[in-house]
């Protein structure tokens, strides 16, 4: 018994937990993206961001939410450097896509 036997179990343990952490390299690089070009790439992600959040495939499901979840987090992190009217701007399209993803996961919940 020993470690030759948890082998298999320990290796997708850390998978799992691989899977789970959000690639900092994409993030970082959306970021800079958004805080040197600031929301003039929002309407060329807009309608990419609203069908990876409507998603409900259950084979893609998962990796487009993940795909979504890091374009939102480089763009939080950089609009920081904004305006106020491109502020304003972010969060419509953030409140947008926080409704969408809560009616996707009630009608999930629900089938």
């Amino acid at each position: 018994m020993g470690f030759a036997h948890m082998g298999p179990e320990v290796n997708n343990n850390n998978k799992q937990t691989n899977k789970n952490k959000q690639k900092t390299t994409t993030s970082s690089v959306l970021q800079g993206l958004f805080r040197n070009f600031g929301d003039c790439l929002l309407p060329l992600l807009k309608p990419h961001l609203e069908r990876m959040i409507s998603d409900t495939s259950f084979d893609k499901h998962e990796s487009n939410n993940r795909c979504a979840m890091e374009i939102i987090s480089g763009l939080v992190r950089g609009s920081k450097h904004w305006n106020y009217e491109q502020v304003c701007t972010h969060n419509q399209l953030l409140f947008r896509c926080l409704v969408q993803t809560k009616i996707t996961m009630h009608n999930k919940a629900g089938s």
